[in-house]
C-alpha cells in the first residue's frame, strides 16, 4: 500500500521493481535554438525505463547546463549510481528514497521521479496530472504559448504562430544589443494581430541599468511578461524593475538560491528538468507567486511530464485565467521518440489515460544514440 503525493490516505497497489535501464538518445533540432547563452542544435539525454508489476514507467533525463541543470557526465553518473539500487524495492519506497529536489543532478532526478510516478499513477488508474494534484483540482487542458525563437527570425515565424491560434508568443531577446533588437521588435509588434501578446525572454542579458532604461519602453507595447530581465540583479533591483513594468517580470534560471517567501517579481518559471521532477515542480508552485511551467526542449517523454505538471498547477487557478505555459516546443525537434504534445488553437489537451500516457520508441536507430 502506498499513497499519492497529494493524498496520503489513498491506497495504491504496487509491486517491486524488477528492472531499470537508461537508454541514450540524440535528437536534432529543426533549427538552432538561440538565446543569450548560445546555440543548441540537438538535445541529448537518456530515457529511464523502470518495470514493476507488469507495468513500464518512463522518464527523460535531458541535462542542459545553460538552463540550470547538471552537466551530462554528472547526470549519467547519477543515473548509474541510483538505478541499480532500485530493483526489488516498491516504486513508492524508491520514490521516498530519492534525495530531496533539486539535488546535485536535477535532470537525472527528474527522469527517475517521472518514471516512478508513471508507474504509480498507472497502478492507481489515474492520469499523471490527477495523481500529482491528489485531492486538489487539475485541468484536462492548458493554454500554451507559441514560440517565435530569436528576434532575428521571429517575423518569418510569426504567420505560423498566428495560424496555430496562440494568444501569447514567446520571443528571445538579448542575443544582440538593444539598439539593434529594438527596430526588429518594433516591426514584429506592428505585425501582431489584435489580442496577441509577446512573452519576452532576455535570459539575463541586460544589466540592471539597461533594464531600467528598456522596460519603460516596453510598457507601450503588447508585452505579456519579461523573463530574466537583468543578469545579477539584486532583490532590491528586481523590486524596482517590477515597479517600472506594467506586466509581470519573471525569474527562471536565477531562481536557484533565492527565497520567494516575499517575491520581488510577479512570476516564476519552472522546468521539471531543473527543479528535479514533476512532483517537485508542483510543490515549488505552491506559493504566492504566479507560476509558468516550461520544458527545456525535451523529448516527448519530458514534454509530457511537463504538461502533466502544468495541468496540476493550472488546477489551482480555479475558474480564473491562468498564464500560458511554455509547452509548445516539440515541433522544434526534427525527430522524436514518440508523439509529443501538439497544441490545438493554442491549447494542449492532456491524455486521459492512466500514467504519463506515452511509450517511447527505444529501438536502436537514428533517433537513439550509442
Amino acid at each position: 500500500m502506498t499513497t499519492t503525493p497529494g493524498d496520503h490516505n489513498q491506497p495504491v497497489g504496487e509491486a517491486p521493481i524488477t528492472a531499470c535501464r537508461q537508454v541514450p538518445y540524440s535528437l536534432d533540432l529543426r533549427a538552432p535554438w538561440v538565446d543569450a547563452r548560445g546555440r543548441t542544435t540537438a538535445r541529448q539525454g537518456w530515457i529511464v525505463e523502470i518495470r514493476a508489476g507488469g507495468l513500464r514507467g518512463f522518464g527523460d533525463c535531458a541535462p542542459l547546463v545553460s538552463a540550470g541543470t547538471e552537466a551530462p557526465e554528472h547526470a549519467q553518473a547519477a543515473l548509474g549510481a541510483v538505478l541499480p539500487r532500485m530493483e526489488g524495492v516498491g516504486p513508492a519506497e524508491a520514490l521516498a528514497r530519492l534525495p530531496g529536489p533539486p539535488g546535485p543532478a536535477p535532470a537525472a532526478r527528474c527522469a527517475i521521479e517521472t518514471a516512478l510516478l508513471d508507474l504509480l499513477s498507472q497502478a492507481a488508474g489515474k492520469p499523471l496530472c490527477a495523481f500529482l494534484a491528489g485531492e486538489a483540482a487539475f485541468r484536462e487542458q492548458v493554454e500554451v504559448n507559441g514560440v517565435l525563437g530569436s528576434v532575428e527570425t521571429a517575423l518569418a515565424r510569426l504567420p505560423e504562430v498566428i495560424a496555430a491560434g496562440y494568444r501569447v508568443a514567446k520571443l528571445k531577446l538579448g542575443t544582440g544589443a538593444w539598439t539593434s533588437e529594438r527596430p526588429a521588435l518594433m516591426a514584429l509588434v506592428a505585425a501582431l494581430p489584435p489580442g496577441m501578446r509577446l512573452r519576452l525572454d532576455v535570459n539575463g542579458a541586460w544589466s540592471p541599468e539597461e533594464a531600467t532604461a528598456i522596460i519603460p519602453q516596453l510598457n507601450r507595447w503588447p508585452v505579456e511578461s519579461v523573463e530574466e530581465p537583468a543578469g545579477g540583479a539584486t532583490r532590491a533591483e528586481l523590486v524596482r524593475l517590477q515597479r517600472l513594468a506594467s506586466f509581470p517580470l519573471a525569474l527562471d534560471e536565477s531562481l536557484a538560491g533565492r527565497s520567494l517567501a516575499d517575491p520581488p517579481v510577479g512570476r516564476q518559471v519552472l522546468k521539471p528538468m531543473v527543479v528535479g521532477g514533476p512532483a517537485a515542480l508542483v510543490r515549488c508552485a505552491d506559493s504566492d507567486i504566479e507560476s509558468v511551467v516550461t520544458t527545456t526542449i525535451d523529448s516527448a517523454v519530458g514534454a509530457w511530464a511537463a504538461a502533466h505538471a502544468a495541468a496540476a498547477v493550472a488546477g489551482r487557478c480555479g475558474s480564473g485565467q491562468c498564464p500560458a505555459h511554455g509547452l509548445a516546443t516539440s515541433d522544434w525537434l526534427a525527430e522524436d521518440l514518440a508523439e509529443g504534445p501538439v497544441p490545438q488553437r493554442g491549447r494542449l489537451m492532456l491524455p486521459g489515460v492512466p500514467g504519463l500516457g506515452v511509450v517511447p520508441d527505444l529501438r536502436c536507430g537514428s533517433r537513439v544514440s550509442g
